[in-house]
């Protein structure tokens, strides 16, 4: 109501006040006040209302930032999003036989969940990359709350994953046994570029392995999904079917490339119904702002239709340096 009476306000500044910068000011002040209404808390009802929401509110054991792999057998469909998530990494992970004391480079690890994951069950040294500074510092956060032990096997850096060399310092180069990347890789500006820097990263007979999205077979990308890319930071130039995925990676230096496509109901599918039912219990509470609701629903309806399987294909990618690569 506030805001209503407020914005109704506007137009007597034009009426009253000449152009120039009184006027300028006053529509300043006018718009900053417009933003603090509008994201003013509602009253309280009562003594203390919700409140004591805060009060219940624990700090969640993962921060997982992944599509999840979603298996439709009940004996083995994950319990949670967290799950969902572990899920996926093993399945990029586990086939690159990762043994203690190997060092694995995981590039755009979100808020570290991935690095301790394999620190934690490989026992392997991982050195972590995001760009998201937000993510660095609450990754290190919880990397400095866990035992002493993990924290040796683990190190975390900002950086971009086209800038590997800058990011990693002198010398790093050929100094990795494993690179791992889940769900990222479409958004690196560009795709290709990185798979080039990952394999100057990797040891001779190193392994990578991501899960990404690959085109559909003849799929072409139609004006609006142009646009869209652009709206979830996607380059067009990343929108390659498997085929020229493969290519991409035999130029950069890797060989025995397996592309294993995964059933999109199971990822896409999987995610929708878990960004629906975050949005029912949104309702139910009377909790976030409305952004939060509006960030949910386009994304369970997006994710909803790429569980058609008529564009995107998610995929497991692996493959092995070449020996000759120097």
């Amino acid at each position: 109501m506030l805001l209503a009476a407020h914005l109704a306000t506007l137009p007597l500044l034009y009426v009253f006040t000449d152009a120039g910068l009184v006027r300028d000011v006053f529509l300043y002040a006018h718009a900053v006040i417009a933003v603090v209404l509008y994201n003013w808390p509602p009253p309280v009802e009562g003594t203390y209302g919700l409140r004591h929401f805060w009060l219940n509110l624990h700090a969640p054991r993962s921060l997982w930032c992944n599509m999840g792999y979603w298996p439709l057998d009940p004996a083995a469909t994950p319990t949670s999003f967290a799950h969902a998530c572990e899920h996926l990494v093993r399945m990029v992970i586990d086939p690159m036989e990762i043994q203690p004391g190997q060092a694995v480079l995981d590039v755009a690890y979100g808020c570290g969940d991935s690095c301790f994951y394999i620190a934690d069950h490989y026992k392997a040294r991982v050195t972590g990359i995001t760009n998201e500074q937000q993510q660095w510092q609450v990754s290190m956060d919880r990397l400095h709350a866990l035992p002493e032990p993990q924290q040796r096997l683990v190190q975390l850096k900002q950086g971009s994953a086209t800038a590997l060399a800058a990011t990693l310092g002198k010398g790093a180069d050929a100094s990795f046994d494993r690179v791992v990347c889940v769900d990222a890789a479409y958004h690196f500006e560009t795709r290709e570029q990185f798979l080039q820097q990952a394999a100057q990263q990797l040891v001779p007979r190193g392994r990578i392995g991501l899960y990404d999205l690959v085109l559909g077979k003849d799929q072409v990308a139609a004006w609006w999904w142009r646009v869209l890319a652009r709206i979830v930071d996607i380059p067009v130039a990343n929108w390659i079917d498997k085929d020229e995925y493969e290519a991409q990676l035999l130029n950069a230096g890797f060989k025995d490339v397996v592309i294993t496509p995964l059933n999109p109901e199971l990822v896409f599918g999987g995610i929708a119904n878990h960004c629906f039912h975050q949005l029912a219990m949104i309702r139910q509470w009377h909790m976030g702002h409305w952004s939060h609701a509006a960030y949910l629903r386009f994304s369970g309806h997006l994710f909803a239709y790429l569980a058609r399987g008529e564009f995107f294909t998610p995929v497991l990618v692996h493959a092995t340096k070449a020996p000759s690569l120097p």
